[in-house]
């Protein structure tokens, strides 16, 4: 079978397809990606082919490319996000790149991130059956009753005149990376619940990292992250650093490529501030991520147990925040007046509280009892 993989170009979101296109190529499946020029070096990287469409532009540099999203409130940069990109500046192009390809007959199924209209218009326009994987919150008719409209014009770019097939943004199968407790949504299509596309816990456990060499080793640890678009939050850092320097902790603060860790300033001995960290290696001897909410750090710490404190910042990161809070698996802090003191209130109160450990320790068996990629690979494979 041939396949061929679709995203926007974010690290976030081709990076959780390499794992159900690593599984498809070892079963004896074609892959292809197409996506961004940024992101076809990372594919190749992996060992897949990789074809460069749509704009040339890199979601965590997106500044760059449309200037105008500089000083846009975070309500308002979540607004244009939708609309500009996923429904418009990128979609359109994109799915005139897949199209292109799928033209040629030679594959029998395309896969896409939930965001990835482009590739769901071609595939539409194409006759093709897809995959959607779903990273976060589903883009479901009941909760965004709005969303045909949004899409119609990229689908008309195509086949002028085509009525909007509601369920078909959901695909011929829906891939939930999440238990029901997270988010009981049951698709208008056929779905499969499957383990979240982060690594495991690697076993057995590792020595402590280097980014933990000279902690003292009974010091809480905690984790900073706001991923890799989030993380120039102007303001964000600055408030989490704040409230660390008063704490008996060790803090790993992990900024990004796009940060750089002076420009922080001056930190505190029991905080570290890195470009990167390797959290597979740091996460199995910490105490409590603080992030934006992300989906792939929220899952990544969660399935190695690890409570959180979420700060959310735009996307669905209310959504994952709000998921956690309700399970019991962490405390939320609304950005939104944010001062040190909730911040730190709220990392003291989970590291005091031991339910919260417990709650991520049980949500880790959970999330590990869900199927793993060998089988959603055989599962998807039906589809085409």
């Amino acid at each position: 079978m041939q396949v061929l993989f679709t995203s926007v170009p974010a690290p976030s979101h081709v990076d959780p397809l390499l794992h159900l296109a690593t599984a498809l190529d070892a079963a004896g499946h074609e892959v292809t990606f197409i996506t961004g020029p940024a992101l076809v070096p990372r594919i190749e990287r992996a060992g897949f082919r990789a074809v460069a469409a749509g704009l040339d532009w890199n979601e965590p540099e997106a500044d760059r490319t449309f200037p105008e999203i500089r000083g846009l409130s975070l309500p308002d940069l979540d607004h244009w996000w939708v609309h500009n990109i996923f429904f418009d500046r990128h979609a359109r192009p994109m799915a005139t790149d897949v199209a292109r390809l799928l033209d040629d007959g030679s594959f029998d199924l395309l896969v896409r991130t939930h965001v990835e209209f482009g590739g769901w218009a071609a595939a539409v326009a194409r006759g093709v059956p897809q995959v959607v994987v779903q990273l976060g919150q589903a883009w479901s008719t009941e909760r965004l009753p709005w969303i045909g409209d949004g899409v119609a014009h990229v689908l008309h770019g195509l086949a002028p005149g085509r009525d909007v097939d509601l369920p078909s943004l959901h695909g011929d199968l829906m891939l939930l990376l999440h238990p029901a407790s997270y988010d009981p949504l049951t698709p208008q299509v056929p779905w499969f619940r499957c383990r979240p596309p982060v690594p495991l816990p690697l076993d057995p456990v590792p020595p402590r990292p280097e980014a933990l060499a000279g902690a003292p080793s009974d010091r809480p640890v905690v984790l900073v992250t706001f991923g890799t678009v989030f993380n120039r939050t102007e303001g964000a850092f600055e408030v989490v650093l704040e409230a660390l320097a008063g704490l008996d902790v060790t803090a790993i603060v992990t900024v990004g490529s796009t940060r750089d860790p002076d420009a922080l300033g001056p930190v505190p001995e029991h905080v570290r501030v890195l470009r990167y960290a390797a959290y597979a290696e740091l996460l199995p001897h910490c105490d409590v991520v603080l992030g934006h909410g992300g989906f792939s750090t929220t899952m990544s710490a969660l399935l190695h147990g690890v409570p959180l404190v979420t700060m959310p910042l735009g996307a669905d990161q209310p959504w994952n925040g709000g998921n956690t809070a309700r399970l019991g698996l962490g405390r939320v802090v609304e950005f939104e007046g944010v001062t040190p003191a909730r911040v730190a209130d709220a990392i003291t109160t989970v590291l005091g509280d031991p339910a919260y450990r417990a709650g991520a320790s049980a949500y880790a068996d959970e999330l590990r009892a869900l199927p793993g990629w060998d089988e959603v690979a055989a599962r998807v494979a039906e589809v085409g």
